[in-house]
């Protein structure tokens, strides 16, 4: 096992498990490379970048508001999760746009036959396949484009909130 750990280049950090010794638990379940989730900017630029695209692309015949109107669902049950997971192990990069890509690519479907399903229980068509290939292939255009947003917003708002501010000497209190 050793080998194979010094052929493939692994070091043991890579595991689930790795020893800590400044850690008050030295095994620690959790990597030390994952990212401290703001919880506030990222609400915030989850909630903002389908309504900033919105707003830039409101005039190609209102597609970005209508895609807010059918993608908000996806977006904030599925890509809310994908996008924490995501931010978490690798911080604000272009891994969030694959976890917004793949949150539409898992969400959409599911909650299009749900809604179909619940809608007009009796009319199990190919009207159904249709309806789910249209809404993964326009989810797919705007989840990348949301997902491209959200990381710029979240890379502002979490810079904003941890900015300190600088005093002189002279300055009291």
């Amino acid at each position: 096992m050793a080998a194979l750990r010094y052929i493939m280049a692994i070091e043991p950090k890579d595991t689930l498990m790795h020893i800590d010794p400044d850690h008050p638990n030295p095994v620690s379940p959790e990597p030390k490379n994952t990212h401290k989730v703001d919880v506030v900017s990222f609400v915030i630029s989850l909630m903002l970048a389908p309504l900033v695209i919105a707003l830039l692309g409101f005039w190609l015949a209102l597609i970005p508001v209508f895609a807010v109107l059918f993608g908000g669902v996806p977006w904030l049950s599925f890509g809310a999760w994908f996008l924490w997971l995501s931010l978490k192990r690798h911080g604000p990069g272009p891994m969030l746009i694959g976890a917004a890509l793949l949150a539409n690519l898992i969400g959409t479907p599911i909650l299009t036959f749900l809604f179909m399903v619940i809608s007009d229980p009796t009319g199990f068509t190919h009207e159904l396949w249709d309806v789910i290939a249209f809404m993964v292939g326009f989810g797919i255009v705007f989840s990348g484009l949301w997902g491209t947003v959200f990381i710029y917003l979240y890379k502002w708002f979490y810079r904003t909130k941890n900015r300190r501010t600088v005093t002189s000497p002279n300055q009291v209190g």
